[in-house]
């Protein structure tokens, strides 16, 4: 069976400079939704493989937009072929149906309608596919009125435990709203900054560690991975990817739903195909559970706190890999099926959340500052910008508070600020009366 993580990891690669810690993640929700909603972890408490990411950074250029799409372009293309496929729904009926399983509003009243509506069309796997799901958070974190109860519908989601929101018998028509145990709920969503929309309590809160945040910063960004708009050959992605879904991706979706419903077909309850994780796998992911656990004992910071669902993301994505990788395992006359998860897939999945996980402690310290740092942020861009106009010649100081007409004391902490994060650099120059303070864009201080 060819690894399809890294079969679509490939393409997406070849045809954008997004970051490659975005184009793996990707590549993972996409089998999480797709193949993963067959699946159980055998002998573990966390129950299904489905994922949720969010991808987070700056506005533009780590083509948060671009990855998205790939995600949906694979995602609607398997969803919708399965059900013209396999329940001989016209094309439009079909990709309808598929659209009956994207949530994208972020009210609770309309996560619960475009659940509900899924369920009564026969849906039973969602994903959350909000470009924009910050706003959700903020509002969120920020207790506005219109989210009252969304984080723990969110939750329940997750954990595909039942829904149900009883409304006044005195409103006319009221209608409860309601849904049954057992979704399969995924997310790959994206958002800027999160210091933008999160704050301490949010940090806190359940809900934010069971999303994956995959922030990137631009330090991380390597100009020479840069690709011209026009050097893409678009439409030959488009047949690279058409192709994984036709000739990879459907067909082991086919048969991994097949082998399911026969599974349960002389079963009285739902099940599904049990993921095995071998035994040493379950020994270093328990290790790992255990010093979380006793590093919160001794220090219950947010980002100890937050480090709690890494075991379990751990699980996920283990399972996730080894479904992507591995045939089904069994006798297909009594229709007994697994598949096994390998040291080779926990350290893969072990890998990608070391990268992802690589920024959360100061992302985590920079929550609760939005407000502050939106006030600030006019202010230490518009000096930035000052600067950086005046290229390889630089700047010198009275003339950039001249220029910015930025009190003294501020001026300072803006420039403080701007060192220290290696965006700007401080020349001194010895003149006969006083030295002549000058500064210059890092960016232009190779080319002097």
């Amino acid at each position: 069976m060819p690894d399809l993580i890294e079969e679509h990891f490939k393409i997406t690669r070849e045809f954008t400079d997004a970051p490659e810690i975005f184009l793996k993640t990707c590549s993972y929700h996409i089998i999480s939704t797709v193949l993963g909603q067959y699946f159980e972890i055998f002998d573990s408490h966390v129950k299904r493989p489905n994922l949720w990411f969010i991808l987070s950074s700056v506005p533009g250029i780590t083509r948060r937009s671009t990855v998205c799409g790939f995600n949906e372009d694979v995602i609607s293309r398997a969803f919708t072929k399965f059900y013209a496929d396999n329940e001989k729904l016209a094309g439009k009926e079909a990709y309808s149906k598929y659209s009956s399983s994207r949530i994208v509003d972020g009210t609770p009243e309309g996560i619960e309608d475009a659940v509900m509506d899924g369920e009564a069309v026969g849906i039973n796997t969602f994903n959350v596919c909000n470009p924009e799901i910050g706003d959700v958070l903020r509002k969120i974190s920020t207790g506005k009125s219109g989210t009252y109860g969304l984080d723990t519908l969110l939750s329940r989601l997750y954990y595909g435990e039942p829904y149900i929101d009883y409304l006044s018998r005195r409103v006319k028509n009221a209608r409860d709203r309601k849904f049954s145990a057992g979704k399969y709920v995924t997310m790959f969503s994206s958002m800027q900054e999160p210091q933008y929309y999160l704050n301490k309590t949010m940090s806190r809160q359940g809900l934010l560690r069971r999303m994956q945040l995959i922030y990137v910063d631009t330090k991380d960004l390597k100009k020479e991975n840069w690709k011209s708009p026009f050097c893409n050959n678009l439409h030959s992605y488009q047949k690279e990817m058409e192709d994984y879904v036709d000739d990879l991706l459907f067909p082991t979706m086919l048969e991994f739903y097949n082998a399911w419903k026969n599974y349960n077909e002389d079963l009285n309850d739902t099940h599904y195909i049990p993921v095995k994780i071998e035994d040493t796998v379950n020994k270093k992911i328990e290790k790992v559970a255990y010093e979380i656990d006793m590093k919160i004992i001794d220090n219950a910071s947010d980002y100890n706190i937050y480090q709690q669902s890494r075991w379990e993301n751990l699980i996920k994505m283990t399972a996730v890999s080894a479904i992507a990788r591995n045939p089904l395992e069994g006798k297909e006359k009594v229709n007994v099926w697994s598949i096994s998860a390998t040291y080779d897939d926990y350290q893969r999945a072990k890998n990608i959340l070391l990268e992802t996980g690589k920024h959360m402690e100061k992302v985590l310290d920079q929550l609760g500052t939005c407000e502050i740092q939106a006030k600030e942020d006019k202010g230490i861009d518009r000096v930035y910008q000052h600067i950086y106009s005046t290229g390889e010649k630089g700047i010198k100081r009275s003339d950039l508070s001249n220029n910015t007409h930025i009190k003294a004391k501020d001026l300072q902490e803006y420039i403080t600020t701007l060192v220290q994060s290696e965006k700007i650099k401080v020349i001194i120059k010895e003149t006969a009366s006083k030295p002549l303070v000058i500064y210059i864009a890092t960016c232009f201080m190779a080319q002097i």
